[in-house]
């Protein structure tokens, strides 16, 4: 098996905050103890089905090798080195230690040493299944593989022209299935990529219906003996019984309940609003009547108006034809006396 022959071998210390760790002790990222990382690379790729993501085959294993750091000084007492951690001590004493062995992949690049968009989108999405699936807080861009495929080139183009595809592979999977929920904005790098825009295809879609969250949790629980919060956490469930699914449709069902009620409420309070509105149009409605009515009777004083200045004038008019009169009656009277 390649896995035997060329290889990965990653020991517990290797992701703690000591060199050795006699108890567990809190890691590098929160939700992850010191001394748990080898375990979530093996379930990590017993939780890729099918191998739909890619992840290398892992297993756990215990080996020895005078390479490893034992927290031994060169001189054979105990306590780390400065600058040298080689050991004097021979290989029978030596003990083992317990890690993952995962198998050594053949890859072109990382994906920071492509742009994003040269990755063909059911590889992203195999990416971002998995990370969401499993949590994980390190999918930085040196955590994925790129692999160049070639391929037959379709018809019409020709060899010189065609362009391998590119396969992306996962891995470094010790920071996930965490116990918190502590994802920051640069854990997954694919999530600013454009292809994790887009809609899944038919294939993607049947993988995940074909998921089976329950089976899952039991694997953990049973063969690698996660921490029952990591599990609660990762696959949103109930975890307690057999029961937990039944309650978690029931808590759907009133957290719909919950929401048509608000929606109702606020059905009703549109409702008084529109009502408040059509009151306020009535009142202007009949503030612009009252103002109609006073416009009118305005006008029909400034008429009235009118027509006693008329009569006044009228009146002066007649009073002057009467004086005039008068005047000329009084000139013949004096004439005619004289």
């Amino acid at each position: 098996m390649l896995a035997c022959l060329c290889s990965w071998y990653c020991p517990i210390p290797s992701h703690g905050l000591t060199p050795d760790c006699a108890r567990p002790q809190r890691g590098l990222r929160e939700g992850i103890e010191s001394g748990e990382a080898y375990l979530r690379e093996c379930a990590a790729y017993c939780l890729d089905r099918d191998n739909f993501a890619g992840v290398p085959e892992t297993m756990i294993c215990k080996a020895r090798h005078e390479a490893f750091n034992y927290g031994l000084r060169v001189d054979g007492s105990a306590g780390l080195s400065e600058g040298n951690l080689e050991t004097n001590l021979s290989s029978d004493q030596l003990t083992f230690k317990i890690g993952s062995l995962q198998e050594f992949i053949h890859f072109d690049g990382v994906a920071g040493d492509w742009g994003a968009r040269k990755f063909p989108k059911h590889e992203v999405h195999k990416i971002g299944i998995l990370d969401i699936r499993l949590l994980n807080l390190d999918r930085n861009d040196a955590n994925i593989l790129v692999r160049r495929v070639h391929t037959d080139p379709p018809p019409g183009v020709r060899w010189e022209d065609h362009r391998p595809a590119l396969e992306l592979i996962p891995i470094d999977h010790g920071y996930c299935l965490p116990s918190t929920l502590n994802v920051g904005w640069c854990d997954w790098v694919w999530y600013e990529w454009p292809q994790a825009k887009e809609p899944f295809d038919n294939e993607t879609l049947a993988y995940i219906a074909s998921l089976d969250p329950d089976a899952d949790a039991r694997m953990l629980r049973d063969s690698f003996k996660i921490r029952e919060e990591c599990i609660k956490y990762v696959l949103s469930l109930v975890l307690a019984d057999n029961h937990a699914s039944p309650r978690v449709v029931v808590a759907l069902l009133l957290l719909l309940l919950l929401l048509l009620l608000l929606l109702l409420l606020l059905l009703l309070l549109l409702l008084l609003l529109l009502l408040l509105l059509l009151l306020l149009l009535l009142l202007l409605l009949l503030l612009l009547l009252l103002l109609l009515l006073l416009l009118l009777l305005l006008l029909l004083l400034s008429l009235l108006l009118l027509l006693l200045l008329l009569l006044l004038l009228l009146l002066l008019s007649l009073l002057l034809l009467l004086f005039l009169v008068l005047l000329s009656i009084a000139r013949c009277a004096s004439q005619a006396c004289c």
